[in-house]
Order: structure tokens, then C-alpha cells, then sequence
């Protein structure tokens, strides 16, 4: 992620912290102080978005930089060798649905007004991936996706959904030459495109205008 890029987010995050409407120019060091002082209480932020926005790398020194202030949870995978690696897309949706709002509940029961908790991804992206395989696929699993989602998170548990986009050409692009593994779908542009589709379009209904969209399309 380039440096103008992360300095923009740590700046945005203290804006939003401190109730500011105007970005505010703060070097590192100033950012952290404030940030460490403006938050009234815990505070679950999630971070979605693009593969191949930065976010991971970004949150990560991010964590460290506001070490004490903001906890990072990383993003939720199977074990290696867990069985449900080989269930079909419906059926691991549900597995994943499942330990998303066993998560959620534990991050809601800390009332410590100092911690803000940083979700390298959330529930958010489970129902993003159903959304862009149907699209692919043909299938229609979305629908009782979206109502199982709205069922657990009637009330959204976020204060804010910060969502990194990056068109899927340069993504992709980038992604390859880091000399990532990109797995199927993710390889599949259909599939990331409509990916962003879902982060433009669908995610405002479930949001109730808590997203802040960062475009790291430039380097």
C-alpha cells in the first residue's frame, strides 16, 4: 500500500473518531494521540473490499501503530485440514455464517471505552462471495443468504464499514505480481467484477449509511 495512501487512512479514521465532517491533516505521531483520545467507546470497524486494495497490509501496520488503542482481528479461514473445506459453496457459507456471529457476539460484550476492535473482514464478506458465484455460476443461493444475514445482524453491530476498492483488472494485476496464489474464483474476473458490484450496489442496504468507500486504484 503506498505510503500517501495509509497516511490518508490513518487521518480518516482519526476524522471519524473524533465526529469530524473534514479529513484532517495528521502526521503519524499526532494521529495516534488523538485517536487514542477521541474514542468514547468500544468500537467495531470492519474493513472490506477488493482483493488486491492493500487492506491487509494496511490494517497490519495500522495494529502496530496503534498498538493498546486498536485490536486487529484477521480474517476468518478453516483449518487446513478442517472436513468443511469440502462442502459445496452453500453448505460452507452456512459453516462460516455460523462462526461470524459466534465472533460478533464476544467483540459486543467489551464495553471497554479504550479499545476500538479493526475486522480484517467481516460477515459482510461471506455474503459478498455468495452474491458473486451466483452471478457466475448460474445458482441462486443468494436470496436465503441474505435473509439468514439480515435475521442475525437485524441491527448492525458496526460503527463503520470502511470498503478498499480497486477495480478488478489492477487487483488482479497486482495480486500477480506479488506472485500470489489466486485460488479459483478469485483468478475469474467475471467473478471479481461482480464482487465490486456487490460492495457498490447491495452493500448500502445493509449499511445504514455507514460506509466510507477509500479508492487505492493509484499507486
Amino acid at each position: 500500500m503506498p505510503n500517501q495512501v495509509r497516511s490518508f487512512f490513518l487521518a480518516f479514521m482519526v476524522s471519524i473518531f473524533m465526529n469530524d465532517t473534514q479529513l484532517l491533516a495528521f502526521n503519524s505521531s499526532s494521529a495516534q494521540k488523538s485517536l487514542e483520545n477521541a474514542l468514547p467507546y468500544s468500537k467495531i470497524i470492519v474493513v472490506e473490499g477488493m482483493p488486491g486494495a492493500g487492506k491487509t497490509s494496511i490494517l497490519a501496520a495500522l495494529a502496530e501503530e496503534l498498538e493498546g488503542t486498536c485490536i486487529l482481528l484477521s480474517e476468518m479461514n478453516l483449518e487446513p485440514n478442517a472436513p468443511e473445506r469440502n462442502l459445496p459453496p452453500k453448505e460452507k457459507g452456512a459453516v462460516f455464517h455460523k462462526l461470524w456471529v459466534e465472533r460478533i457476539e464476544v467483540l459486543k460484550t467489551f464495553k471497554d471505552p479504550s479499545l476500538c476492535f479493526l475486522l480484517d473482514r467481516s460477515p459482510i464478506s461471506n455474503l459478498a462471495f455468495t452474491y458473486a458465484l451466483d452471478s457466475i455460476e448460474g445458482t441462486h443461493n443468494y436470496p436465503l443468504h441474505k435473509k439468514t444475514f439480515e435475521d442475525s445482524f437485524s441491527n448492525s453491530p458496526f460503527e463503520l464499514i470502511l470498503v478498499f476498492d480497486i477495480t478488478p483488472e489492477i487487483g488482479l494485476e497486482r495480486r500477480m505480481l506479488r506472485g500470489d496464489k489466486i485460488p479459483w474464483p478469485w483468478s475469474n474476473l467475471d467473478f471479481l467484477k461482480a464482487l465490486r458490484q456487490f460492495y457498490q450496489d447491495e452493500l448500502p442496504r445493509y449499511s445504514q449509511g455507514k460506509i466510507k468507500v477509500i479508492d487505492t486504484n493509484k499507486e
